[in-house]
Parts: C-alpha cells; sequence; structure tokens
C-alpha cells in the first residue's frame, strides 16, 4: 500500500479543514503502524500508562486523533502527557479543532479556526481503542466504520473548497 504524501505546510499555518483533517489522518495511520503504538480515542490525547517505563507491549503509547498529530509533527513524547493547552495559540487551535473533526463537529473545528464552513455537522461513529493486531472483530469493524466516515468527512470539506 502506497503511503500518502503529507500536505507541506506547518501546522500552525494551516487554515482550512480539509488539510487539517487530511494531514492528522495520514499521522494516525503512520502512528498506527508503530510498534506498540495504538489508537484510543477514548484517551487524554497522547500517553502512556507509566511515565517512568519506556514504550512496551505492556505500556503501550496510546493517542486519540489529535494526539497522533503531537506525536508525529511535534516530536511530542507520550510521556510527558501533553495537552493542546501546552502549546502556542496557533498550535493549540488546530489540535482542538481535530477533536472536534473526530467526533463530526464540524462547525466546532471551524470556530476554533476562526472561519466559516458551509460543510454541517454529522454523526461519526464511536470509535474506543483500536490496535492493528485487534483479533476481535467488532473492534476492527468500529474501526473501519469510524475511517470510512473520516474519509467522506474529508472528501465533503476538498470539495467545498474547505
Amino acid at each position: 500500500m502506497a503511503v500518502k504524501t503529507k500536505p507541506k505546510v506547518k501546522l500552525g499555518e494551516i487554515n482550512k479543514l480539509s488539510v487539517l483533517l487530511e494531514l492528522a489522518l495520514i499521522d494516525l495511520a503512520r502512528f498506527m503502524r508503530m510498534k506498540n503504538h495504538k489508537i484510543e480515542m477514548n484517551a487524554v490525547w497522547l500517553h502512556v500508562d507509566d511515565n517512568c517505563e519506556p514504550v512496551s507491549d505492556s505500556n503501550p503509547c496510546e493517542a486519540c486523533l489529535a494526539g497522533a498529530v503531537m506525536y508525529m509533527e511535534l516530536a511530542c513524547p507520550p510521556q510527558s502527557n501533553p495537552e493542546p493547552q501546552d502549546y502556542d495559540e496557533a498550535i493549540s487551535s488546530r489540535l482542538l479543532a481535530l477533536n472536534m473533526l473526530r467526533m463530526g463537529a464540524v462547525q466546532q473545528a471551524a470556530n476554533n479556526l476562526g472561519i466559516k464552513t458551509k460543510v454541517r455537522d454529522r454523526y461519526i461513529p464511536k470509535m474506543g481503542s483500536y490496535n492493528p493486531k485487534e483479533k476481535e472483530e467488532w473492534k476492527k469493524c468500529m474501526w473501519r466504520d469510524w475511517r470510512k466516515a473520516m474519509r467522506k468527512l474529508l472528501r465533503e470539506l476538498k470539495g467545498a473548497g474547505e
């Protein structure tokens, strides 16, 4: 499978929801493929359970959509338990916008960036935790449904020029 290239912009300079979401989805896919890393949409951004231990099978690095961006774009160590408010306003507002987008709150995401959007809020299937080595079929289905909904949202944002 070919890896998509990331947009050539700095996170704090992104002013389009489509560019922000595309960057985040690429970062999330890369994060998920890393050893001992898993998606946890109920997580507090980016963390490990034991801050004194290295990332391992028993102490995986967990991240939500914005947390994956913190890890991949901002090189934030998970042991620091970062939050968007730890960054300047330009970065923080984009991380908070991603948090809204992952739940389908498009209008609130646009408000975080200080822009207007014609794209309406929508239902996004709930996504909990997911690891690519997952054996439980219901978790695989949950991940596929969430990813499909996010890709559809991305297409709509691009189509609206947003």
